[in-house]
This record gives C-alpha cells, structure tokens and sequence, in this order.
C-alpha cells in the first residue's frame, strides 16, 4: 500500500511540473532582465562592429534565451561571415565569435573585388584595408551582382590560397595568377620577371624545387631571370627563355 501511494505522489508530482515548468521557463525568457543589452564580438577584421549589428537589428531586443539561433541565422548571410558562435553570457550579454572569408586575390568585375578561396565577392572597403593580394584571372566573366565567381575562376582561387598556404614565400612573390590552358595555370612575378607553369593540384615540394631552380639560373646568368620554370613534368623542373 505504502509503495502504491509513493508512486501516485511521484506521479502527480511530475505532471505538474511538466504543465509548470514551460510556463515559468516562458516567464523567465520574457523577463526584461534578459533582454540583450551588451554584445561582445571577437575575430572581426573586415567586418566593423556597426556592420555586424546593423545585420542582426531585426532581432537585437530579443532576449538572451532566444537571441544566439536567430542571430547566427542573420549573422550567417552576410558575405564576409564564413562561420559564427553565438553564446549567451546572463542576465543580458551575447558572445559572438565570427570567422571571416579571408581575401586570396582580386578579380576584374570589371573594377578589382577581392576573392576568398571558395570564390565569394569580399565586401571589402580598400579605403580602409589596402590589400596586396595578386590579380586573379579567370577564362569567363563574372556575372553582374554575382555572390560567386564563375567555376574556372573559383578552381583557380583555391589553387592560389592553397599554394600561399603551401609555400607563403613563393605566394608573396605572384602578382598574377591565370589559365594557359585547361590544366595548366601561370604564376607571374613582376620582380624578378618570370612566369611559374604548373598544375592546378601541383605538391608544395614542386614549388620548393621551383625556386631552388630560379635562384640557380639567375647565379648562372649573371642575376637574369631566366623567362618560364616549368613544374608540370612529374621528375624534373624546366627551365627555359620566355619565347
């Protein structure tokens, strides 16, 4: 009997806190201490402040406890936003982490817009960031308003930030960057002149060798650029005049 009544009291204990607790949990949310008053922000470069604000200002009143999803939502489209965390620091405070698209190089719209290596227009103020980033040269155009830079242009961008993770003396170096052919790209420098042929999947150590080569024939030519170094051949680096 003893254990029969234990059961019914456990059980009407907690049907009422299952019809209690979404009441109080909806209580709490809208309690005007938890509306969202301060906001931290960590990893913004590019992106200001204000411009991060501005795009969550449709949910910026809401409350802690449902402000981090609609947030991250919001935060998420704007095109300089690669990813986004949004944790709630209570009673009132937001914590929000962004990683931004990082500029590999710039494309001709026909006005220069920088490019992640995914292929996305960068929004970026150059008044405000000069970049040093080289030319990027596709086989089409880019559409008017485009998000995206056409495929050929976005292969090529992945190749460049890969090669400038790779090998980051070689990709200082490169001013422009473009096709030869439909497997091959070309990597100029302007000083010294000379162009780098090689493929779009080409390994770091080829970069490597092709430096190692530059720097022999210059010493052998009396400090002249020899023209073209050629990677695209698996055992062995060409070098030779640019005809």
């Amino acid at each position: 009997m003893r254990n029969q009544l234990r059961v019914l009291v456990t059980t009407l204990v907690l049907a009422a806190a299952w019809v209690t607790v979404p009441r109080v949990t909806e209580s709490v949310r809208s309690w005007e201490g938890f509306v969202v008053k301060e906001v931290s922000f960590k990893g913004l470069r590019y992106l200001t402040r204000e411009e991060a604000l501005s795009v969550v200002a449709p949910a910026a009143s809401a409350s802690v406890w449902a402000a981090p999803d609609s947030w991250e939502i919001l935060l998420a489209q704007h095109p300089l936003v690669r990813e986004v965390e949004v944790r709630r620091s209570l009673p009132s405070t937001l914590e929000v982490t962004i990683v931004e698209r990082e500029p590999v190089g710039l494309v001709a719209t026909p006005t220069l817009e920088p490019v992640d290596a995914e292929g996305y227009f960068l929004p970026i103020d150059p008044a405000r960031h000069p970049l040093d980033l080289p030319i990027i040269e596709g086989r089409d155009r880019p559409a008017p308003g485009a998000r995206l830079t056409p495929r050929s242009t976005r292969v090529l961008a992945s190749a460049v930030a890969r090669f400038a993770d790779a090998e980051p003396t070689f990709g200082m170096m490169v001013s422009e960057w473009g096709w030869k052919d439909q497997r091959t790209v070309v990597a100029r420098w302007s000083q010294p002149e000379v162009e780098f042929h090689l493929a779009v999947d080409t390994a770091p150590r080829r970069l490597r060798e092709g430096l190692a080569a530059l720097a022999d024939a210059m010493a052998r030519m009396a400090g002249t650029p020899p023209g073209v170094i050629d990677l695209r051949y698996v055992d062995r680096v060409v070098v030779r005049r640019k005809s």
